[in-house]
């Protein structure tokens, strides 16, 4: 999916810094229900502050408010930290 994703994701109500730039995948899903995004975000990061990894994280993020309803991430990312975005 392509296009101007920052009125879709209202990233100043959204509880996780996902930054359109960030998404790897993005998905409109639709059940009838409530409609949301499911969103793939590949962060760079490192496990035990030492060794370098890719840490993807699945978000859902309702289509309507623009909050993030569920993040699933790796097991192992509760020992990894996300490397500091660089500042400009």
């Amino acid at each position: 999916m392509k296009g101007d994703l920052t009125g879709a994701l209202k990233p100043e109500k959204s509880t996780a810094a996902i930054s359109p730039s960030d998404i790897k995948e993005l998905l409109l899903k639709d059940d009838g229900k409530k409609p949301e995004y499911l969103a793939k975000v590949d962060t760079k990061g490192k496990i035990l502050w030492l060794i370098p990894t890719m840490i993807s994280t699945e978000y859902r993020i309702s289509a309507e408010d623009g909050t993030v309803t569920d993040a699933k991430g790796p097991w192992w990312s509760a020992i990894a930290v996300i490397d500091p975005i660089p500042p400009g």
